[in-house]
């Protein structure tokens, strides 16, 4: 029983004041709106990130990281002493992973340093060989750190995808015996479509078997 004679069944919920939608709906309150969490764009943003990572690494370990080494362990080379001190070391680059690669540059070893380093193009040479090949004949060329010489650019440079090529590298050797105890070769720095990419070129890569090399 209400105030102007009607009656209400004691079981039917009373509607709350303002209500527009019914007795079951609840008026809009602030302190309660606060407590509920909203949706960041900095939590979308560290999320889309995450699964791109994901991505990438499992595209990185199905085969495509960027590389130039043979990873057969069969890449060839050739070397050549300019003098007592200064000797010129090429290997064979065999380019692996997706997308165009770039050498940055090449780390010294312990007992040498690097002078200059090219990227040579094996193009074909009338009457057989390469222009690789002729950098390391006895009366070659003799090369200037930071110039170009034969078909070879000095770095940075870009790797053919098309066609075979060597890495030069012009050494100062200060420490025969310690350059002949290398079982690794020297660190190469790739600029590739993933990002920097950093790996150990054979030990050939280094002046490592120069006959003239004193270890004494």
């Amino acid at each position: 029983m209400i105030a102007d004679g009607t009656t209400t069944d004691p079981d039917e919920p009373l509607a709350v004041a303002g209500d527009l939608d019914g007795p079951l709906a609840v008026a809009d309150d602030p302190d309660v709106d606060g407590l509920v969490p909203r949706p960041r764009r900095s939590a979308a943003l560290a999320v889309g990130a995450l699964v791109v990572a994901v991505l990438v690494g499992g595209w990185v370990s199905a085969g495509a990281r960027p590389s130039v080494v043979d990873p057969s362990g069969a890449a060839g080379g050739a070397a050549r002493a300019l003098d007592a001190d200064r000797v010129l070391v090429g290997v064979d680059l065999v380019p692996g992973g997706v997308g165009r690669l770039t050498v940055e540059s090449v780390g010294d070893v312990p007992g040498a340093r690097v002078l200059g380093a090219w990227v040579a193009p094996a193009t074909a040479q009338t009457g057989g060989g390469s222009s690789t090949d002729a950098i390391f004949v006895e009366d070659g060329p003799v090369p200037v750190p930071g110039e170009p010489f034969a078909d070879a650019v000095p770095l940075p440079a870009p790797v053919p995808q098309d066609a075979g090529s060597s890495l030069v590298v012009l050494w100062d050797v200060a420490d025969c015996a310690a350059v002949q105890r290398l079982v690794d070769g020297p660190e190469v720095r790739l600029r590739t479509l993933v990002g920097p990419v950093t790996e150990h070129l054979p030990a050939l890569a280094a002046p490592t078997f120069v006959e003239d090399c004193d270890a004494a």
